[in-house]
């Protein structure tokens, strides 16, 4: 294109010729050549500078796209993290309810025993969710985070670890109220117990026997106090549920990022 508006000077410089013997003439001459050099030389670092513009963004839209791609994969194992801990958390809520709808009878059966001993000490049992946050970290640092300003992908990812950051502090709660009691539970024996009693070859005969026992043993405030806590985290449910529908969502809008650039 320099070549171009060179020859474009060249003609208009050939087509009016100034007086050769002409001092005004000469200094034209030089003055039309030296604006002509200044032109073309600002044109070429202007037409450089858009060029290096254009390879910059095409390697930083490259580099995000790669921080994009790391940040799906981290969804996508959340996600099939989350439908499994979903299953095994509203199981466990159900244990839970069921223990502490045989709490409320006014008298332990051996029915209610038999369910309450296969639910009673599974309430101890963690099963956390742990997402997988290297992406957005690496996205962060690197600064790239500032080409999602003020988009629906910024919007979604906001929204996401807002939620995982709400199951985090729940599950936390919930964690540190039932290992406390799980403690108490183990100091006066009771978990022991529980366990023994789990195993014992004819329950029925077994709780006949036992019965008065058996029931201040199921009645511990550190077991009921364990199960009350667990069957009224539903709220995690909820939780674990909208991740699932944001995780969704936000892997869609950078497929169509990564996708259409």
């Amino acid at each position: 294109m320099i070549k171009f508006f060179r020859k474009i000077r060249q003609k208009l410089l050939n087509e009016n010729p100034p007086d050769q013997g002409s001092r005004a003439g000469k200094f034209s001459k030089y003055l039309i050549y030296a604006i002509g050099e200044i032109v073309l030389v600002v044109m070429g670092i202007l037409i450089a500078l858009q060029i290096n513009n254009w390879n910059t963004n095409k390697q930083e839209t490259k580099e995000l796209h790669s921080y994009l791609g790391n940040i799906k994969k981290n969804l996508q194992e959340d996600l099939t993290s989350v439908k499994e801990i979903k299953e095994w958390r509203d199981s466990s809520i159900v244990r839970s309810k069921r223990f502490m709808d045989i709490v409320s009878e006014d008298e332990l059966t051996f029915i209610g025993f038999d369910r309450m001993i296969r639910h009673s000490y599974r309430v101890f049992r963690d099963f956390d969710f742990i997402p997988n946050t290297s992406g957005i970290e690496a996205l962060k640092n690197s600064g790239f985070i500032r080409k999602l300003h003020s988009t629906n992908l910024e919007e979604k990812l906001n929204e996401y670890y807002n939620v995982v950051g709400m199951i985090l502090r729940e599950e936390t709660s919930l964690n540190n109220t039932i290992e406390n009691l799980q403690i108490i539970t183990y100091n006066d024996n009771i978990l022991q117990q529980l366990v023994r009693l789990d195993r014992v070859p004819n329950k029925e005969a077994y709780f006949s026997k036992n019965k008065m026992e058996i029931t201040e043993l199921l009645f511990h405030p550190s077991l009921t106090g364990a199960h009350e806590r667990n069957s009224n985290a539903t709220n995690l449910l909820r939780y674990y549920e909208q991740l699932e529908a944001i995780g969704e969502i936000t892997i869609a809008e950078i497929n169509a990022i990564t996708k259409n650039n």
